[in-house]
């Protein structure tokens, strides 16, 4: 019987638990980060004054959270990995998304409608997108950025990879930018590469990049946490197996 190669390309530190899982399931893991996860140097944050902090992934709050002094105002998330990153710091989230778990859904929350004369500071990687406090500022609020940690390209390169590629069956990709990456390194065979692959992406954004990449065999996670992802993996693999079978 055939066992399919799942390729996790998660930051290291983040995909371990991951990997175990597909192996429990069954699956064959592949690692390959696409992503490196670097903290950015810098002082203690004064967060007394905010009415708000809102940690937008599991590394703002790795490497955000040591360096806040004062008492924390309220907290909001993006996502459900990040406030389990903050409940293993003892530490409880007034706001995350009901919806989907991104800016758009923290920005649909009642809580976050009428702003006008409240401070917020977002804990963010260097060069995050923009839309969560675009939208926060129309809404009349006064927003600042704490960048505490960037991400980098992958440490190994396009070789390590095509020496994993025909164990490959589905590549899980957890960002844009990780899928970004990914086109980058395969250059400019990545689309002749990438046709007989399928591909499992987190979000609506990433489906999207798929899809302007002139990619079709993409499945959409419900979310980037484990268990959706690996719910995604498992309907992706019943349907595979059929495949096979026919």
């Amino acid at each position: 019987m055939h066992t399919p190669g799942i390729l996790v390309t998660r930051p290291q530190a983040q995909a371990e638990g991951l990997l175990r899982q597909v192996e429990r399931l069954g699956w064959r893991p592949l690692a390959f980060p696409l992503l490196s996860i670097e903290p950015l140097p810098g002082a203690e944050l004064d967060v007394a004054g905010y009415d708000w902090l809102i940690f937008v992934s599991r590394n703002a709050v790795l490497h955000g959270l040591p360096r806040l002094h004062s008492r924390l105002p309220r907290l909001a998330v993006v996502g459900k990995g990040t406030a389990a990153e903050l409940a293993r710091a003892g530490l409880r989230v007034d706001l995350q998304p009901s919806t989907t778990a991104d800016s758009e859904g923290l920005l649909a929350c009642p809580e976050l409608q009428r702003m006008q004369g409240q401070r917020v500071l977002i804990l963010r990687g260097q060069g995050g997108r923009a839309l969560l406090a675009e939208q926060l500022r129309q809404r009349g609020a006064e927003v600042d950025y704490a960048e505490v940690y960037r991400r980098r390209p992958p440490d190994q390169g396009r070789e390590a990879l095509l020496a994993l590629w025909p164990q490959i069956d589905l590549l899980l990709t957890s960002s844009t930018e990780a899928l970004e990456n990914l086109i980058a390194l395969l250059g400019d065979q990545a689309q002749a590469l990438l046709v007989d692959k399928d591909l499992l992406v987190v979000s609506p954004r990433g489906l999207a990049l798929a899809r302007q990449l002139g990619l079709s065999r993409v499945i959409q996670a419900e979310g980037a946490e484990d268990a959706k992802v690996l719910a995604a993996i498992q309907r992706w693999a019943a349907e595979d197996r059929g495949r096979r079978e026919e």
